[in-house]
């Protein structure tokens, strides 16, 4: 498991784009009528360090993070927000920008890799 959750509570310019009770950051799937924005996080993967004289001590984990806002500029002030909260302890790659046409959503979704110490 990742320290993501940590990292951006523990942020105050996170916690002030996204609350505190709750901190609208949910694993996998935000509940049924969620204020926005909101951001969604889920592991994609996540495979030993292998060692060949011991077990493996960490894994790479990685996370998909995904951005929801009513609007382009508030997705990105989000992802910027939070890329300065948990940079130090992982990659980050964006991986998709999209706009939900019906709901006019925003999604901006990135990956994160971390290392995770077992």
């Amino acid at each position: 498991m990742t320290n993501f959750f940590q990292l951006c509570a523990s942020d105050s310019a996170v916690t002030s784009l996204l609350g505190t009770t709750p901190l609208r950051i949910y694993p996998i799937r935000a509940p049924q009528g969620v204020a926005y924005p909101y951001v969604t996080y889920q592991t994609i993967s996540s495979n030993p360090f292998a060692h060949l004289s011991d077990r493996p001590n960490s894994d790479a984990t990685s996370i998909q993070v995904d951005i929801w806002a009513k609007s382009h500029d508030e997705a990105w002030q989000i992802f910027r927000t939070i890329r300065h909260a948990i940079e130090g302890n992982c990659y980050l790659s964006l991986s998709l920008e999209d706009m939900d046409t019906e709901t006019t959503v925003y999604r901006l979704s990135f990956d994160a890799d971390f290392v995770v110490s077992r």
